[in-house]
């Protein structure tokens, strides 16, 4: 049996522990602006899947996406959510995917950013 099966979503399990954990207490220990517009999120491989989906499809109190800035750099994203083309993720000041064109997912990635009008640059 295939460890990860391609029908299946991937489920971020650490999405609730950085948003009601890592923020509010980066928030609270350290000096920072704790608007939407000055929070990012990034990640690498996994953890970029991980960054992408929280800053795509989780919402903030505003009704907007927690984060204005996501990244993610030779992202498993395969596994991301791909979210509605109208919803918050077009409201985001930058969305910065990467992957190298030798990378096994570059076909994943360049799938994510078909629906969001995504300036390509090789």
């Amino acid at each position: 049996m295939e460890q990860f099966p391609k029908h299946r979503r991937f489920a971020c399990p650490i999405a609730p522990f950085v948003l009601t954990e890592i923020a509010p207490r980066v928030e609270a220990e350290y000096r920072v602006v704790k608007t939407r517009e000055s929070k990012a999120i990034a990640g690498l491989s996994m953890g970029a899947s991980q960054s992408l989906e929280i800053g795509l499809n989780r919402t903030g109190k505003d009704g907007t996406g927690e984060f204005a800035w996501v990244g993610g750099f030779s992202a498993a994203a395969q596994f991301v959510q791909r979210p509605a083309a109208s919803g918050h993720a077009n409201k985001l000041r930058l969305l910065w995917i990467s992957c190298g064109t030798g990378d096994p997912l570059l076909e994943a990635n360049r799938k994510l950013t078909e629906n969001y009008g995504v300036k390509v640059i090789r």
